[in-house]
């Protein structure tokens, strides 16, 4: 039977957060009741449930991957640059202001960096943004992180050209790829 419900616009994110929720404690419940043995597991969760909680936690992961990236970048840019405005880091990280503004909030409020107004600048809103020390300890845990994501990225990348260039060799030689 299908229900038609008005929602408020307002009230997406709560629902879909809800949602999320629900798909997660699925997957929770499914793992728990499978590892007891009990059979009527996939009977009360069902395998589109399976599907869409892997899905959304994929689509999470994916998300704080990318945003600790940028903070990540972010850091690394200010440790450099201190000067730079949130403008000129969002056109060189290729991210929007309001992207590197909730970055910096996020890192301020952590006590990652510090803000301090210089009043020498041209430009009366000028800030320096410094790196404290727990920031400096932060980028470097950033760092290792990033560089292993990265270099999994290129060896996969990197076996999968590996992989093409072999299957083409293998074609311009004659044969198809497959043994025969």
């Amino acid at each position: 039977m299908l229900a038609v419900v008005a929602i408020d616009r307002k009230s997406i994110p709560a629902l879909f957060s809800a949602l999320i929720s629900s798909c997660k404690q699925a997957r929770i419940d499914y793992a728990f009741t499978r590892e007891r043995g009990c059979d009527t597991a996939t009977d009360s969760v069902g395998p589109m449930w399976m599907a869409l909680a892997d899905t959304l936690m994929m689509t999470d992961y994916r998300i704080a991957i990318r945003r600790e990236d940028v903070r990540f970048r972010v850091l690394r840019l200010i440790e450099r640059r201190p000067e730079a405005s949130q403008r000129e880091i969002a056109d060189a990280l290729g991210v929007s202001v309001g992207a590197v503004n909730f970055c910096m909030r996020a890192l301020i409020d952590k006590g990652h960096i510090k803000v301090a107004n210089f009043r020498a600048s041209k430009n009366k809103l000028g800030y320096v943004y410094v790196l404290t020390p727990e920031g400096i300890s932060h980028r470097a845990s950033l760092a290792v992180r990033f560089i292993e994501r990265k270099l999994a990225e290129y060896n996969a990348i990197k076996d999968e050209l590996d992989q093409l260039q072999s299957e083409f060799w293998d074609i311009a030689q004659g044969s198809d790829g497959l043994g025969q």
